[in-house]
């Protein structure tokens, strides 16, 4: 069974896809926007999916593929299915408005009882709340951070053992993420976990470049990223 997103992070995704629509609205109307309204789409999918939201999460990466289409030949029917897609989202979000999220069961802790330290990592605030919060319940110890400084720093102190980090985010360059990552943590066995709303085949270049121990969809949802990291610090020894 998927976790459901604690009600009071529903609320603020609820509220934050509300704001990235109504940007989207306004990119859609000017010239030269398609780029930063893929963005608005591409963040509000990832933090959709994070909150076990995976209809909302389609339709968001839809209308990011398509408003890359905007400026090109394809630009006047791009704007009228983003305008629609963005109707939808509308919808969608409006019906979540209504809805109270099911309180999240706590399963049982670590198999091996240990403290398993993890690190997530993604710019979107609420994409990296949701995770940490599964990656808690399920009895790791986790901290979050959307930055590169920010995030480490908290290597430096916390010096998790697993970085789960997203692959796209245009305020941070995840392969130096990565490097940086490796060389702070330098003698300590280590894994790296990339998650993304594209699919592995539409990464390949970019996964083979940062050489990370596994991929996961978001679209799979967060209790399968937190199994997988748990399979990860089986083949670290811990």
């Amino acid at each position: 069974m998927a976790t459901i997103a604690s009600p009071k992070l529903q609320e603020r995704f609820v509220a934050t896809a509300k704001e990235r629509i109504s940007r989207g609205l306004g990119l859609l109307g000017k010239e030269g926007q398609g780029a930063s309204l893929a963005g608005e789409l591409h963040t509000m999918g990832g933090e959709a999916a994070m909150v076990s939201q995976p209809e909302v999460a389609c339709v968001a990466w839809e209308g990011e593929k398509v408003a890359r289409l905007l400026g090109t030949g394809s630009d006047q029917q791009a704007r009228v299915t983003c305008g629609r897609l963005l109707r939808k989202l509308s919808y969608l979000v409006q019906e979540l408005s209504g809805k109270r999220s099911t309180p999240t069961p706590v399963p049982a802790p670590s198999p091996t009882g240990e403290s398993h330290r993890v690190l997530v990592v993604d710019d979107s605030p609420v994409a990296a709340q949701a995770l940490a919060d599964v990656f808690e319940v399920r009895g790791f110890e986790v901290r979050s951070a959307t930055s590169l400084d920010l995030a480490m720093s908290v290597c430096a102190s916390f010096a998790p053992a697993v970085l789960v980090s997203d692959v796209q985010m245009p305020s941070l360059d995840v392969a130096e993420l990565c490097r940086r990552f490796r060389e702070v943590t330098r003698g300590q066995r280590t894994a790296v976990l990339l998650i993304s709303g594209r699919s592995e085949a539409e990464l390949r270049d970019r996964l083979d470049a940062i050489g990370p121990e596994g991929f996961v969809s978001k679209l799979a949802g967060a209790d399968v990223v937190v199994s997988r990291v748990a399979t990860l610090f089986q083949g670290l020894g811990q």
